[in-house]
């Protein structure tokens, strides 16, 4: 399923639904037209449902998003997108991908060995 369509399926779910229909919100708060959940535990489970990724949960997805920010070099932006108040809490979440760490212990391999076969030269200011 793409994203297009699970985003056109919770639309539709919203507006077949009687006491939501006609919210600007995709998880509109049930009595109120005008407000948004700010829970998502129900309308979670039934997006989940039936899904190759059903054992996702909400908390796994804002970690996913923040490390991915954070390896894409927008670190200073996670805890902002996150809601979050300090940047300690987000250090939590921002963990560096393995690729990343093995290509850069990869680069400093192959930059130790030219060295130390004479094709480099040392960085004097490092």
């Amino acid at each position: 399923m793409g994203e297009t369509s699970l985003l056109t399926q919770l639309k539709a779910m919203r507006d077949a639904d009687e006491e939501t229909n006609g919210s600007p919100w995709l998880f509109p708060k049930k009595g109120d037209k005008e407000g948004h959940r700010d829970d998502l535990g129900d309308p979670w489970e039934r997006i989940r449902k039936d899904q190759a990724w059903s054992d996702v949960n909400i908390h796994d997805l804002r970690r996913t998003l923040a490390s991915l920010l954070s390896s894409l070099g927008y670190k200073g932006y996670a805890g902002e997108v996150l809601g979050h108040v300090g940047a300690s809490v987000t250090d939590i979440y921002t963990h560096t991908s393995a690729n990343k760490l093995l290509a850069m212990l990869d680069e400093a391999g192959d930059r130790i060995m030219g060295l130390l076969e004479g094709r480099m030269l040392p960085n004097r200011n490092g």
